[in-house]
């Protein structure tokens, strides 16, 4: 944050929550990224050996009660399981979703787990 600070020229607030938005942004895209990745990989191998399918990987949303002000809508997608790629709802496939608008991303605590399948 102290760095985000000095380059943009920002105060230490405004740092701090753009360091968080840009964390979660990158740990929920990398996941996203690496579960779907693991999937197709097995899915492709699966197809060439002529092997059942694996299941589609799903994840659930969890909003960890950690901000001061959690978002009404956060708080309702807790618990919320979809199969990884697919909208939670709000725009958001994971937490800090690039594509979701970011009055939903911004300074978002939550994170998401993968599902058991079943």
């Amino acid at each position: 944050a102290e760095r985000i600070q000095s380059v943009a020229g920002i105060n230490a607030n405004r740092a701090k929550t753009t360091a968080r938005t840009e964390k979660t942004r990158a740990h929920s895209g990398g996941r996203l990224e690496s579960i779907l990745g693991r999937y197709f990989t097995a899915y492709d191998k699966a197809a060439k050996n002529h092997r059942k399918r694996p299941p589609r990987p799903r994840w659930t949303w969890v909003e960890p009660m950690a901000a001061k002000q959690p978002r009404h809508d956060h708080i309702s997608l807790s618990g919320t399981t979809v199969y990884v790629g697919e909208e939670f709802g709000f725009g958001l496939r994971c937490p800090g979703d690039p594509k979701a608008p970011i009055q939903q991303t911004a300074n978002c605590h939550c994170y998401t787990r993968e599902a058991k399948e079943g």
